[in-house]
This record gives C-alpha cells, sequence and structure tokens, in this order.
C-alpha cells in the first residue's frame, strides 16, 4: 500500500464496510465500493429498480459516503505514505460520537440523507469536517486553471468561489453540510419519478439508526473517469 499512487483521493465517512449503515447505502445506489456484488434492489419498495438506477448515476461512482475532503491530486512531491501518516496523525486528534438522526431532505438540486438542522449547529460534525479540511490541504494539489472554470460555471456565491480558491472546494468550513447524496440532480426527472424516489428513500433509511462516528475512509479514483473505490479504513 506504500507504494500506491493514484489520480485522485478522497476521505469520506461512510460507516463500517460490511456493516449494516454501509450494506443500506451501497444496495440504493447499486454499488459497493469494496468490491463486493450488491443485492438487486427490492421491487415492493414503491420504485422500478431500474429507474432508481438511473436517478442515481452519478453518485453511485463515488460509492456511499459523506464527504469530509473532497477528491484532490496529491502533490508532486508528496508521496502516498504521507498521505497516508496524515490521516493516521489527524484520527489520533478526532473524537468518537454519535451523528444527528439524519433525514432524506432536498439539498439544491438532489435528494440526500442528511441532519434535519444544518451541519453548522452540530459542534462535532462542524469541527471533525474542518479539521479534515485543514490536516490534509498542504498535501494537496493546487486546482488548475480548467479546475477552477469548471466549479465557477456552476454559479458560486463570492462566498463560495472564496472558498475553493482558498481551500480546492467550495463547501467547507462555515459552508459545510454533512450529507450522502441520494440521487442524480432532480431537474432531470418528472415529477412522478421524483415522488416515487422519495419515497422509496424514507422507506429504505431508518431514521432512528443510531449512527457511531467512530471512523474515517480513504476512497480512490485509480485513473481519470474510474469509479472510486474503498482503499482504507482508519478508526479513531
Amino acid at each position: 500500500m506504500t507504494n500506491h499512487q493514484s489520480y485522485r483521493y478522497a476521505v469520506y465517512f461512510a460507516g463500517e464496510p460490511k456493516g449494516e449503515f454501509w450494506r443500506l447505502g451501497s444496495k440504493w445506489l447499486g454499488r459497493c465500493a469494496t468490491g463486493e456484488s450488491v443485492e438487486s434492489f427490492p421491487v415492493n419498495m414503491g420504485i422500478d429498480p431500474q429507474l432508481l438506477r438511473r436517478m442515481t448515476s452519478q453518485p453511485r461512482r463515488y460509492g456511499w459516503h459523506a464527504t469530509l475532503k473532497a477528491p484532490f491530486s496529491l502533490r508532486d512531491d508528496v508521496p502516498f505514505f504521507q498521505l497516508d501518516e496524515t490521516i493516521k496523525r489527524l484520527t489520533q486528534e478526532l473524537t468518537v460520537f454519535d451523528l444527528p438522526c439524519l433525514v432524506i431532505k432536498k439539498m439544491k438540486n438532489f435528494l440526500a440523507l442528511a441532519p434535519l438542522e444544518s451541519t453548522q449547529l452540530h459542534l462535532d460534525l462542524k469541527t471533525t469536517g474542518s479539521r479534515c479540511v485543514e490536516a490534509l490541504h498542504q498535501l494537496a494539489k493546487p486546482l488548475n486553471e480548467s479546475e477552477i472554470a469548471y466549479r465557477k460555471s456552476s454559479g458560486l456565491t463570492k462566498l463560495e468561489e472564496g472558498m475553493m480558491l482558498q481551500w480546492g472546494y467550495p463547501f467547507v468550513h462555515d459552508l459545510f453540510e454533512f450529507h450522502f447524496t441520494l440521487s442524480n440532480g432532480l431537474e432531470q426527472f418528472e415529477a412522478h419519478e421524483v415522488k416515487a424516489l422519495e419515497d422509496a428513500a424514507h422507506l429504505w433509511f431508518n431514521p432512528e439508526m443510531r449512527i457511531r462516528f467512530d471512523r474515517v475512509s480513504l476512497f480512490v479514483e485509480d485513473i481519470k473517469g474510474s469509479d472510486f473505490k474503498f482503499l482504507k479504513d482508519y478508526c479513531i
């Protein structure tokens, strides 16, 4: 593993690999980032499994996760073992806590599983997200001009653009909202399809499930455009 060097890495929270929460999320997306096969989504959830598959094609590529440090490339002078050691040190500084109750909600133009209240009101989550961004920023290759232009084309606010230029990603620190993406952009689907998706999500994800934030996970995009894969867990 110390020789592993890939196009991009990302630091996520995804729960315990093979655990119930990981299994539920992976089955929803139709792909497990560990490479294990995923059972067919049940047909009695009020949505055609093929429609669900179409509506989740974008998050499927990234695997089941909530972003802590958005995908980044390592600087040319940073070997993989330095990233590995940095995450190990980072997790020694973090504390274990219970995630707040997660609910189905619309965020911008997509469906998500997220805390009912803003992440900014949950100090454990907000602090953890900020620590991940800060600890790994020094290892990341700066965005190039085309990447900056691509981000700007999505219609960032001045504050979001400033965060992007400083930290390589717009939605960090005071703009960080912890969430698990459940769909593609909803504007490309019919109203009845979106309703079916929401209803199925409410049935599939148990809002009373207790989820411990006790680890972070390193995912990897081996070559540009490939699916992100689970690489390693770092327990807190």
